[in-house]
């Protein structure tokens, strides 16, 4: 009988999507704030910090994700909240042309990966005190569902409007409790 594993560094959502059978393993890591080069989750390690700190969890209506409202560390610092290759005809005046940005906010440009030209338009704001992310489920380990699953029976949770999951993540079954049982 042969045993099988998760190739090292492989997103688990790999084998939602159709990747792993197409061959792509061993390619994903987590990058330098601490999300899945391939699928963008915060690590299990950081999900379920968050879930004891009590920061905010939104619920959705898929039953392999949930979001979570991280607190910012760096609140003033700018990013960019939106991009456009012509000058928006409403709240132009909130947007800077890119041959005028100064070298900090191409700098923050090429940080986050958008391209820069001269002729498109850039908008910045501070980040703010909440940093929202995504968590997929999958990467959750036996010991992590676990872990979840007690916080979860125990309402230690704190899952935003409407106060519940929508749908449970697909590794919780509801226990029916009998009637009579307090």
């Amino acid at each position: 009988m042969t045993d099988y594993l998760l190739p090292p560094n492989t997103c688990p959502r790999r084998f939602d999507l159709g990747a792993y059978n197409a061959g792509i393993t061993g390619h994903d890591a987590l990058r330098g704030d601490g999300t899945c080069s391939y699928c963008g989750s915060i690590s299990e390690e950081a999900f379920l910090v968050a879930c004891d700190r009590g920061d905010q969890l939104g619920p959705t209506d898929k039953n392999y994700k949930v979001y979570v409202d991280l607190p910012e560390g760096e609140p003033d610092r700018l990013r960019v909240v939106s991009h456009a290759s012509f000058k928006p005809s409403t709240g132009g005046d909130l947007y800077a042309r890119g041959a005028d940005l100064s070298e900090e906010k191409r700098t923050i440009l090429q940080r986050e990966g958008i391209a820069f030209r001269e002729d498109d338009y850039y908008q910045f704001s501070p980040r703010g005190s909440i940093k929202h992310a995504k968590f997929y489920f999958q990467h959750l380990t036996q010991a992590g569902c676990e872990k979840f699953i007690e916080l979860l029976n125990t309402k230690r949770l704190n899952i935003g409007y409407p106060g519940r999951f929508y749908v449970l993540p697909f590794f919780c079954v509801p226990i029916k409790k009998d009637p009579a049982s307090p």
